[in-house]
This record gives structure tokens, C-alpha cells and sequence, in this order.
């Protein structure tokens, strides 16, 4: 056994020990529930019985007040408990849920990039990087704070905040890498094939379905998506090498920008933009994560895609481009400790506010798409 499964064996242990604890905090509660109530029921019987036979006002009035008070005491300790849980599932959400900024490498690469100037850079190098920016907060979650959460049963509906963020950043980075290979990797574009580690990597069940849990690790959602993630290296090393010979014209770039928009911004945007109100209250915080998570992972891919290509966008698009990359950085960072959800307009609503910048993206996005000329020098 390879020091790796031995390190995620532990991991998985010390997860479903920690849902067990949990659970069993919670069966406690309702059975100290349960008999505070049997206590309370019993007391209103006797007090309902002998009230009437008490010989003095000020009895009867003690005997009626307890009606009141005992529910209370004997409900008091459930409560307590009751928060004590939501404390504890608050703080160890916080402890799973990793630091979701920009990649400093996406950061220096975009540096790089800016320093060589866009139009110096050869259909290589830039598709090399923006492979490497799609894997990137995908193995951060395979490999990061807990692992992969989404399908430990038991575990993930407790620790809910985690496993809707990744699986929102497997979703977007499937669709962003479909589009890499059908828009990007074709060795002249337009109808030649697709580059088959691309297409091995997205097809067959890696990445494109959700969770799925086996007994054994090969039958994991997890290895099909570490899969996936060797594919993309191996593909990228390829490119660094001098091979693939990738091809991105104006219109690849249009055609990339609208799956951003049409496929993965609006799968981000649909749950928050209804209603506060029509939302079950479990379910807020889930969509607000869930939009966190896909921005995750455009924090990383569009700051590379811009800087690789920033010969190919219109003039008049530094701006919008700027302002959609800061929005993005802001959706991903999100991480209430409470998300408040209610109608009308004096009352804070975190899904509205994530509407309001989910929009914004969608509009400078849109602006920027527009404005690539039709054909472009390089």
C-alpha cells in the first residue's frame, strides 16, 4: 500500500469519525428532547388534575405559572445542544473550506505573459498555461483539506459548504475543457480532430458525471478525475515540448467566451437570481457556494486566457476586462459565516448580492466578447 492511500485512508477515517461524533450529538438531542417533553407532559396532567383543589389563589397561580416556566427549563438544555452543533458544524466547514484566491502561479504566469507582450507568445505556450490554470483548483481539491467531500456519504450532508463549492468547480472545469479541445487543440482547427489526450481526459466518465462512490478506489468518482487531471499534464507537457501544434483564431475565442456565458456563468447565476422568499432555508447557503465554487475556478482560467490573448480582444477592453476579473476574485473569496436570505428591500439578502455580481460579470463579458475583431495579425 503506496504512502498515499495509506494518507487518504486516514483522512476517510478521521471524516467519518468526526460525521459519527456528530450524528450521535444528534440523536442525543432528540432523545433528551423526547424526554423533556414526557417530563413536561407529565407535570400539565398533575397540575390540570390538582389546580382546582389548590385552597388559596397564590397556588393555584404558582401551579398555572409552571406551565409556563417547566417547558421552558426542560426544553433549555436541547436548545443549548442544538447550537453547540450548529457551532461546531459552523467552525469545521470553516477548517475544510481552503483558501479560494487566485493561484500565485496563475499570478506570476500572467506577469510572464504581460511582460513578453501577447503577441510574442506562440498558440503553445498560451494553451499550455490555460490547461494548467483548469487543473489547478481541481487537484486543489482532491488533494486539499479533507479531500474529495462531495461523495463521503454521511459526511457531506452535514458538511455541506465544501462539497457544493467542488461540485461546482467540477462542472466548470469539465465545460472548460471541452471547449479547450474542441475550440483550441485541433491541430488546424475547423473540422480536424480533437487532440485525443484532451478527448480521452473529458469523455468516458472523467469529469462529465457527478459523484460517483464504489468500494474500491478505482471505481471512484476520485479516479476518474485524477484521471482527467494526468491527461491535462500529459497534454500540457506536449505543448511545452514543441508538440500538439494548437490553433485559436477570433472566432475560437468568441465561441470560448460564450460557453463562459452561456454554459457555466448561467448555471451559476439561475439559483440565486428567484426569489429569497421561495427558497428553502437549508438550501441558501448551497447556492451561494455552489456560484463561489465555478468562480473558483474562472479566477484561474480568465486571468490566462486574457493575458494569452490579449492581442485578440478589441480595442477599449482593458477596462472590462480588469473589472470582470476583480468580480470574479470577489464571487470567489465568498465564504459568509451566516447567508441570510429574506424579501423586501431593507433586508440583507446574500443571494441577491451574489446575483447582482454574477450579473456584472455576465455584462463585461459580453463587452468583451463583442468587441474581438473578426480576424486578427497572429
Amino acid at each position: 500500500m503506496t504512502m498515499e492511500k495509506i494518507i487518504n485512508l486516514c483522512k476517510i477515517l478521521w471524516k467519518y469519525s468526526l460525521g459519527g461524533i456528530i450524528h450521535l450529538l444528534i440523536i442525543s438531542c432528540k432523545a433528551l428532547y423526547a424526554v423533556s417533553m414526557g417530563l413536561v407532559k407529565q407535570y400539565i396532567a398533575i397540575v390540570k388534575k390538582n389546580a382546582n383543589r389548590r385552597k388559596t389563589v397564590l397556588r393555584r397561580i404558582f401551579a398555572w405559572c409552571g406551565l409556563v416556566l417547566v417547558p421552558i427549563i426542560a426544553i433549555l438544555p436541547t436548545v443549548v445542544a442544538i447550537i453547540i452543533i450548529a457551532v461546531t458544524c459552523s467552525a469545521v466547514d470553516q477548517v475544510f473550506y481552503m483558501d479560494t484566491s487566485r493561484d500565485p502561479w496563475v499570478i506570476a504566469k500572467v506577469q510572464e505573459f504581460q511582460k513578453k507582450g501577447a503577441a510574442n507568445l506562440t498558440d503553445n505556450e498560451r494553451v499550455a498555461a490555460i490547461i494548467h490554470a483548469t487543473w489547478l483548483q481541481m487537484e486543489k481539491e482532491l488533494y486539499g483539506k479533507g479531500g474529495w467531500m462531495s461523495n463521503d456519504v454521511g459526511i457531506s450532508l452535514i458538511f455541506d459548504n465544501p462539497q457544493n463549492r467542488e461540485e461546482m468547480v467540477r462542472y466548470t472545469t469539465y465545460k472548460l475543457l471541452v471547449a479547450e479541445s474542441d475550440l483550441f487543440s485541433r491541430l488546424t482547427g475547423g473540422d480536424a480532430p480533437e487532440d485525443p489526450l484532451l478527448l480521452r481526459a473529458h469523455s468516458k466518465g472523467n469529469l462529465a458525471v457527478g459523484d460517483i462512490w464504489g468500494a474500491y478506489t478505482s471505481l471512484s468518482s476520485e479516479a476518474s478525475y485524477k484521471e482527467a487531471i494526468k491527461l491535462m499534464k500529459e497534454y500540457e507537457k506536449k505543448l511545452l515540448s514543441g508538440g500538439g501544434h494548437p490553433n485559436a483564431t477570433p472566432a475560437d475565442i468568441k465561441a470560448f467566451l460564450k460557453v463562459i456565458i452561456n454554459d457555466i456563468l448561467k448555471k451559476m447565476t439561475d439559483p440565486v437570481k428567484g426569489r429569497g422568499y421561495k427558497v428553502p432555508f437549508s438550501k441558501v447557503d448551497d447556492q451561494i457556494y455552489n456560484a463561489a465554487g465555478g468562480a473558483t475556478e474562472l479566477n484561474n482560467v480568465l486571468p490566462v486566457f486574457f493575458a494569452g490573448y490579449a492581442h485578440m480582444m478589441g480595442q477599449g477592453t482593458e477596462k472590462h476586462i480588469e473589472n470582470a476579473l476583480n468580480t470574479i476574485n470577489t464571487v470567489a473569496k465568498a465564504n459568509p459565516f451566516i447567508v441570510w436570505a429574506f424579501d423586501g428591500f431593507s433586508l440583507p439578502d446574500a443571494r441577491s448580492k451574489m446575483a447582482r455580481y454574477l450579473y456584472e460579470v455576465d455584462d463585461y463579458l459580453q463587452k468583451i466578447r463583442d468587441a474581438v475583431p473578426a480576424s486578427s495579425n497572429n
